[in-house]
């Protein structure tokens, strides 16, 4: 989130409700019977209903002016899963906030603010591979009456990254697919693990002849492999077999997810896109990201 406190809400124009306008038709008619039959009684509740339809277009007003927000990004989700809007609400002392109606993307929910600074989500609904920006966000409120409405627009001006469903049949692709110019670790990358009685075959530039110099007799240096059990998958977009777009990118996000799982190095291939090998949720998020914001062509 920024560190810069937001500006508040701009607000509309209080505006009546139907039951605002039904309650002004009531105060009305009160007046014209009060005036056409000279009854005090009703010039009296007629101007304390009028005192309290004027009121409420104020205490309306106050309960939405001065509300300050701030959205951070949703966490990335896979299509077909609900994702949450983080929100900030910002609140002077002193000030609550009751009955406040949020509208996002069709989904309605009811807020009351309390003084301070309070966190609190909205559900995002399901949305395809992409990246998205959710809002803007409706609020309104009709306190304390139901007579007024004043409304207010928030825009989160934040993105949601949506992954591609991880689906698909394809089993992963062997270990021994490398890309183009791919070599095995050279003697030299390796890591020295010892040594052990020298075999007929053997290269002499493995010979440890420091230990046959003291008259130890032959041994042969024995080296490893850092790489060894840790071969990398290469997860090629050529290697999906016939299907659309957003079937090839679900079989690659299954496998992605496979490879986390199975704790498998792998690297990742696209058109006009290539990622090393690698492991762990740093590298799933970069794959998957690619993957989500995808486009052909």
């Amino acid at each position: 989130m920024s560190t810069l406190p937001p500006a508040p809400l701009p607000t509309t124009t209080p505006r009546p409700t139907t039951m605002g306008l039904g309650v002004l038709g009531l105060i009305a008619l009160l007046l014209i019977g009060a005036i056409n039959y000279g009854n005090n009684l009703s010039f009296l509740l007629a101007f304390l209903l009028f005192g309290l339809w004027i009121n409420s277009a104020w205490q309306a007003r106050r309960n939405l002016a001065g509300l300050r927000l701030q959205a951070e990004a949703p966490q990335a989700v896979f299509a077909g899963e609900a994702g949450r809007l983080a929100l900030l609400s910002m609140n002077g002392p002193g000030v609550f906030r009751p009955g406040i109606v949020l509208e996002l993307d069709e989904v309605t929910s009811t807020h009351s603010f309390a003084a301070g600074t309070e966190n609190f989500a909205l559900p995002l609904p399901p949305r395809r591979r992409g990246l998205h920006t959710p809002g803007p966000i409706r609020l309104y409120s009709e306190h304390p009456f139901g007579l007024w409405r004043i409304g207010a627009l928030f825009h989160p001006g934040v993105e949601w990254l949506v992954y591609p469903a991880p689906r698909g049949q394809q089993p992963l692709p062997t270990q021994d697919a490398r890309p183009e110019g791919a070599r095995q670790a050279r003697p030299g990358e390796e890591e020295f693990d010892g040594v052990r009685p020298y075999v007929a075959g053997d290269a002499l530039s493995h010979i440890a002849w420091k230990q046959a110099g003291r008259g130890l007799g032959l041994f042969t240096k024995s080296f490893e492999n850092p790489r060894q059990g840790l071969e990398s998958n290469w997860l090629d977009w050529t290697a999906v077999q016939a299907g659309t777009v957003e079937d090839r990118l679900s079989q690659l996000a299954r496998w992605i997810v496979d490879c986390e799982r199975l704790n498998q190095p792998y690297g990742l291939r696209l058109p006009r896109l290539e990622i090393a090998p690698g492991l762990g949720p740093t590298h799933q998020t970069a794959c998957l990201s690619a993957l989500a914001r995808f486009k052909e062509g």
